[in-house]
Order: C-alpha cells, then structure tokens, then sequence
C-alpha cells in the first residue's frame, strides 16, 4: 500500500461514525481509498459506497476539511504512531481471521509478534487483593515462558496482569477503548510508557485523540481476544463487562480458561459460571503452557526457585506443612505464630504455589 492510499484509508478512518464495516464497504464500491477520496459523497452515495445520507453529511464535513485532516495523519510519524491497515503485511493475521476484522488499527510500539504464542488475560477492574496477586503472578510466570500478554491496561486484573510481565521484563500489549496517545486510567501511566519501553505495544482502532468514551470498550474487547491465543478470566461478576469479551473469544474459536473462586465470592461468580459453561479450569500457569505446546520448568525444579523466595515466616509455616491437610489452628501453634499472621502466609504460600486450601481452613503442602 503507497502513502496516498494510507493517507486516504486515513481520512475515511478518521470520520466520526465510521466503522470497518462501512469502510471495506468504500473500497469495495470505488476500488480504493484514493479514488473514494478524489470522489464527492454525492458520487459515494449514488455508488452505493455508503448507504445513508448521516455518512453522507459527514464525509461531506470531512471533505471540507480535508487539508486538516490530511496534516493530522503526517503528525502520526513525529508522535511515534503508526497507522496499519488490513490491507498491509504488517497487520496482525490474527486480527484478520476474526469476526468484524479492523480495517486498520493505530500502533504505539510494537505488534505482537505472529510465531510467539499469546495469551489475553482479562478480569475485574473492581478486583480483590488476591485477583490482584494471581494477575500478576500469571502474567510473569507466562511471559517468562515466552507467551506474549494481551490485556486492557485496565485497573484491576487486566493491568495487575501486565504488570506482572513488566515485573519478568517481557513484552506485552495493550489494546486501548481510545486514542494510543491517551493513557487510560491515568494512573497506569507508568505501565503504559514501561510497555512500549520493554518492546510491548499500545493498540487501538480508534484514531489518536479520541476520548475513552464507554461505547468503546465493548467493541475494544473483541480486539484483545482476537489477538490472544486463548483467553484467561481470572476474577468476574456475573453478566459483568467480561462476559462481553468471552462471547467474542468463543465467536472466534478461542479455548477460554477460568479460575474457580469461593462459591460465596461475587468475584468468583462469574468464573465459576464459565467453567460450569465449558470453560476450561484454570489452576496454574502449566494449564495455559500446556495448551500453547510450551515446555515449562520442571516443577521440581520450580518449587526449588520458589522455596528460595520464602521469607522467614513463610518458610516457618511452610516446614509445618506437609501431604495430609493439616487445619490452620493446628499450624499456628506447630509455628509459633497467631492465627491471623498464619492465615496469612498460607495465602501467600498458595499464591507462590507451595500450599493449598483443600476444605474451610485445611491446608496441605504441594510438590
């Protein structure tokens, strides 16, 4: 594709109300961009290239300004954003085998590589401290095995999972409900520039300067699955903002993980319906490497890497443990600690892999 028929795919992507499906609907009807542009919306509509008198109206607005519209596209390059389209090699194949394919997308950094396996990892923004942990335990344990994270850079589980990749050094991407020159929320700030920083990308359909308005997100949400390889829910609500995403997954035969939750937490509700749905059960990382065809760290190997990390008081309570479940009153006083601070190391013993809750407050060693 030669930059003036990018520079007219531009304009047209750049006309509020203009989605991908009226867009390949305009190079269809006038054979390209370029003709579309040199064109008048009379001549559009009369060519059936757009099929109401609104898209008229407004290409005719754009048209008018067509000079400002133009020197926005030559400002991308000097912001460090490139404009891909469908029509290029550069554009993700795994975005064009989808439903509803992107007929071009804005990149900040990098796109995700097409050998490298991917995971999109997505949750509740609302999340509790635990989501938080499993997020960005998963997203450094599978970037460090060499799979490619996808999220949101939402708060909550999708940014706690980019973190975690971050934390492992690795690349990872976002893909955005606004412009990739606009951090959402503000507070991922830091997360947004280590992203690009680390090789990772910034992603987003919608042209720079575009406001993180709600109706984007739903149609976002298809993009994140769509470049995954699977799809992993860690922590949602019932008929939450999540589901949304995991329609798109199975629309485009994705494999969606899901991890259990307490059947008295809201937050595991929505997982646990999953998994009754058909979802797949998610417990550890090795489930994911394992449907990626990943070779993981042995786990003898791992759990000696991850005995390693234990502080004092976790390796107290760890030395407790062992393969017949012992209940939390009974390790407290076998490590000389209180309930609550014992209650606590658990959690974090189970998070670093090393224990698990097997019934109410009953606690056995793993490896």
């Amino acid at each position: 594709m030669d930059k003036a028929e990018k520079r007219a795919q531009y304009f047209f992507h750049s006309i509020k109300g203009m989605t991908s499906k009226k867009m390949f609907s305009i190079r269809e009807k006038m054979g390209s961009f370029r003709n579309a542009l040199d064109a008048d919306e009379r001549e559009l509509f009369e060519r059936r290239a757009i099929k109401n008198e609104k898209d008229a109206l407004r290409i005719g607005e754009a048209l008018r300004h067509r000079e400002e519209r133009i020197k926005r596209f030559e400002r991308l390059e000097a912001e460090g954003i490139r404009y891909v389209s469908y029509f290029e090699d550069e554009f993700p194949e795994r975005l064009k085998n989808i439903p509803q394919s992107p007929a071009g997308i804005f990149v900040k950094g990098k796109l995700p590589e097409a050998h490298i396996p991917s995971a999109a990892i997505i949750g509740a923004r609302a999340c509790s401290e635990y989501g938080k942990d499993v997020a960005l335990m998963f997203g450094e344990e599978l970037a460090k095995a060499g799979v490619q994270i996808v999220s949101g850079l939402a708060s909550g589980i999708d940014s706690h999972a980019q973190r975690g990749a971050v934390k492992a050094g690795k690349a990872t991407f976002s893909v955005l409900g606004c412009g990739v020159n606009i951090c959402y929320p503000k507070e991922n700030y830091y997360l947004y520039r280590r992203i690009t920083d680390l090789g990772g990308g910034i992603i987003s359909e919608y042209p720079p300067d575009t406001e993180p308005l709600a109706v984007n997100f739903p149609q976002r949400n298809r993009l994140i699955s769509g470049l995954g390889d699977c799809l992993i829910v860690l922590e949602a609500r019932q008929r939450s903002g999540t589901s949304i995403t995991v329609d798109f997954a199975l629309d485009q035969g994705k494999e969606v993980f899901a991890l259990p939750g307490r059947i008295s937490d809201p937050l595991g509700k929505g997982c646990n319906e999953l998994i009754k749905n058909g979802a797949a059960v998610l417990t550890e990382p090795e489930d994911v490497l394992s449907y990626l065809n990943i070779k993981s760290l042995g786990k003898s190997e791992k759990l000696k890497n991850r005995e390693a990390t234990l502080a004092k008081t976790e390796k107290t309570v760890y030395a407790v443990l062992d393969s017949e479940e012992k209940y939390v009153e009974d390790i407290a006083a076998l490590s000389g600690l209180s309930v609550a601070e014992t209650l606590e190391k658990l959690t974090e013993l189970e998070l670093k892999g090393l224990a698990r809750e097997t019934t109410g407050f009953y606690y056995m060693k793993l490896g």
